[in-house]
């Protein structure tokens, strides 16, 4: 699969704009103009984890990063990180990320 180069201006963030999964892991990504959220799931449920602005994330998790020339995949290499992270983009959250279906932190915590 070809990658297509991007360097990372704020003005292009757009392309980045969505949902995007973490190949191998349990958290999920959105990037949207209003707020920016982190959702860590598995097979018992899901914790919105994080929120921030758009850039912000950017800057954070997506630096460096290339987006596949379909718009589905995207990869990131992150400086303080020595391996390539992948990411999927998805269509929409997983029915247990859905709003009243997640799980809050107090109701977690031991």
């Amino acid at each position: 699969m070809e990658h297509t180069n991007i360097t990372i201006e704020y003005p292009n963030i757009l392309y980045f704009d969505g949902l995007w999964k973490h190949t191998g892991y349990g958290d999920i990504y959105q990037l949207n103009d209003t707020e920016s959220k982190i959702y860590q799931f598995n097979s018992e449920g899901c914790v919105l984890a994080e929120t921030m602005t758009k850039v912000a994330m950017q800057a954070t998790y997506f630096p460096n990063a290339t987006l596949s020339d379909d718009g589905m995949n995207l990869t990131s290499h992150q400086i303080a990180r020595p391996f390539v992270q992948q990411f999927e983009r998805l269509s929409a959250l997983p029915a247990m990320c859905q709003p009243g279906q997640l799980f809050r932190y107090a109701d977690i915590s031991p």
